[in-house]
């Protein structure tokens, strides 16, 4: 009896460490594997950079102990096998990654926070910038990022029988799930948006998720259900260069 109160208590202590709140802690290591630039937090936690082409990044990011998802665990992204590669500069407080070829944006890193900047080369014009450290909270993990009230958003599809609250998203949270019955999956979901600043974001999950544009002043991408954050920024600056690209992306 003793042994069997042991285990079960073992096992909802292990539980309450795999579900408890996390965030990115600060800058401990990183390595270059193929084409991805690899960070590594002082918690364990990995962000995994990757170019396709000169205009799009892959950004992933795991809390400690947690493996990458393949890439074959989604078929929404054609294929993987994409040219590229990073320039990695250190400075005092950050890292700064751009593409080996020319290209449109480079990424900023902070060594403190881990936060995200994607900055326009010919302005030095930040284009988005993550507001607070990537954060978990049991199985929902959440990227907040910088609000401008004059930034507009379109896109993520349509609810059901094709209609829409409004094509501007500025000012809204809208929440989805891919479902499992035929009901549900009626609306066209699509994990993509553009921004009036001149890109655009692909989520590349299956996950139930919800965009928040600017509702209580707050930018957000979230994803339940144990899902990992992974996306692709996608440069412009116009739109169909952005949709262009995000079709070669998917297809």
């Amino acid at each position: 009896m003793k042994t069997l109160l042991q285990t079960c208590a073992a096992f909802l202590l292990l539980t309450c460490f795999a579900h408890a709140n996390e965030t990115l802690t600060s800058y401990a290591s990183h390595v270059v594997e193929n084409r991805s630039v690899i960070f590594t937090t002082t918690s364990g936690q990995r962000l995994r950079m990757t170019p396709y082409g000169n205009n799009i990044v892959r950004i992933q990011t795991v809390r400690s102990g947690e493996h990458f998802f393949p890439d074959d665990r989604y078929e929404m992204v054609e294929t993987y096998q994409w040219p590229g590669a990073l320039i990695v500069k250190e400075e005092s407080k950050a890292f700064l990654l751009s593409p080996k070829d020319s290209g449109i944006v480079s990424l900023q890193i902070d060594k403190q926070s881990m936060d995200l900047s994607f900055v326009l080369h010919s302005s030095k014009q930040a284009l988005l910038t993550e507001l607070t450290k990537v954060e978990w909270n049991k199985d929902t993990v959440r990227a907040s990022f910088q609000y401008d009230p004059a930034e507009h958003f379109t896109g993520l599809g349509h609810g059901f029988f094709g209609r829409a609250q409004s094509i501007d998203l500025r000012g809204e949270r809208i929440s989805r799930s891919y479902g499992t019955m035929h009901g549900q999956q009626s609306p066209l979901i699509v994990p993509f948006y553009l921004s009036s600043k001149g890109y655009g974001i692909f989520l590349n999950s299956t996950f139930p998720n919800e965009f928040n544009f600017g509702k209580d002043g707050r930018y957000e991408i979230s994803l339940t259900g144990g899902g990992q954050l992974d996306f692709f920024f996608i440069a412009g600056p116009d739109f169909p260069s952005i949709i262009d690209r995000y079709t070669q992306l998917t297809g």
